[in-house]
């Protein structure tokens, strides 16, 4: 007895804390694979849904089923299963305003942080703050994965000269009235992110003239608004 309970003593804490995560990762796994899938809900892109997968599968093993729609229409069916008692969703990526106006003050979201089990992603030095980007008041419902760079302004050059703008204010010229196109700014995602921008930067009285003195057409598609500026329907 006193020779196994000095093994147990010097038994190395690294090694048991190895064995403790690998174990716990292991049985995860194995529950997703009996499982048989997990379903992802992100953004629409192209490169996004079939690198995402892809990857995963690759990796893991494990069969993702993706749902590259609008935020809007997740969150959605999201309610609607929850009302009905069903979460089909395991993983929803999306924009901050998602999160931070539906999700999360609806408890839609289960905590992130206590299920992160791989010492790579728990690796402080692997994120750019030096721990984990938890947005929430919690620090474990919303991660941060990535910033996003895009631009916002495109113009038809065959009918519009990039010389005639200098300042985004431009865009109040009356001879653009009916000229520009923009996402629909009540819904989530790239519409209200865009018109929240403009407006923390300029101001009420510009969002107003833009968005409905200047009377552009708004959709929620990015190809609807792509073939509006390629066709020169809406050149801006």
């Amino acid at each position: 007895m006193r020779v196994a309970i000095l093994v147990l003593f010097f038994w190395p804490l690294s090694l048991w804390a190895q064995e403790k995560w690998e174990k716990e990762w292991n049985q995860t796994v194995a529950a997703a694979k009996k499982e048989g899938r997990v379903v992802v809900s992100g953004p629409p892109d192209s490169p996004v849904r079939q690198n995402v997968p892809a990857k995963f599968t690759a990796r893991f093993g494990i069969p993702v089923e993706y749902i590259g729609v609008r935020p809007s229409e997740v969150v959605a069916r999201m309610k609607n299963e929850r009302q009905a008692g069903l979460h089909t969703v395991d993983v929803f990526l999306g924009a901050i305003q998602t999160m931070a106006q539906e999700l999360y003050p609806e408890k839609m979201l289960d905590p992130v942080k206590p299920v992160l089990i791989l010492p790579e992603v728990l690796n402080p030095s692997k994120w750019k703050r030096g721990k984990l980007w938890f947005l929430d008041p919690e620090g474990s419902y919303v991660l941060r994965l990535f910033e996003t760079r895009y631009p916002l302004f495109y113009i038809n050059t065959r009918l519009v000269k990039p010389e005639e703008f200098n300042s985004v204010k431009d865009l109040l010229d009356p001879k653009w009235r009916g000229k520009i196109s923009g996402f629909d700014p009540t819904q989530q995602g790239k519409g209200i992110f865009t018109a929240t921008q403009l407006y923390a930067q300029f101001g009420e009285e510009f969002v107003k003239q833009l968005y409905v003195d200047q009377k552009p057409g708004l959709s929620r598609e990015d190809r609807q608004i792509t073939d509006w500026l390629l066709r020169g329907i809406y050149p801006i």
